[in-house]
């Protein structure tokens, strides 16, 4: 995970956002999320229970400014680490409600590694034994 692009963690992680379930709770803000060790910024952004982030790029006016390290925010992205933990431990700095950001850990999918992309793609497995000499 951590030769991953931050970009690309925001992207696997709007790939498993839930519209429905972003729509029942109610989800939508716009955060400005930056790594100083890294000088990255993204946009986050959930409206009309779609979850769009932009690289490179802050919001002049966010809901909610997110500050971390990288390996922070991957953990946040990952399910490892709660927002309110790396808040807490002083290892992220936020204004504003965090609960936003808190929900979309309920509005996630979680699919199994080894899930089928394409139906017929799981490697199956045999029960047959190999003839013997």
């Amino acid at each position: 995970v951590r030769a991953i692009s931050s970009e690309m963690l925001m992207e696997a992680l709007a790939i498993r956002f839930n519209s429905n379930k972003a729509q029942a709770l109610g989800i939508a803000f716009r955060a400005n999320i930056s790594t100083p060790d890294t000088g990255e910024t993204f946009v986050l952004e959930v409206s009309n229970s779609t979850m769009t982030s932009i690289h490179g790029v802050t919001s002049a006016n966010p809901d909610i400014p997110l500050t971390l390290p990288r390996m922070a925010l991957v953990g946040f992205l990952t399910g490892q680490a709660k927002l309110e933990d790396l808040i807490a431990s002083g290892k992220a700095t936020l204004t504003g409600n965090p609960a936003p950001l808190a929900k979309i850990k309920m509005a996630v999918d979680e699919f199994p590694p080894a899930f089928e992309i394409m139906p017929g793609t799981l490697a199956q497995t045999t029960t047959q034994s190999l003839p013997t000499k």
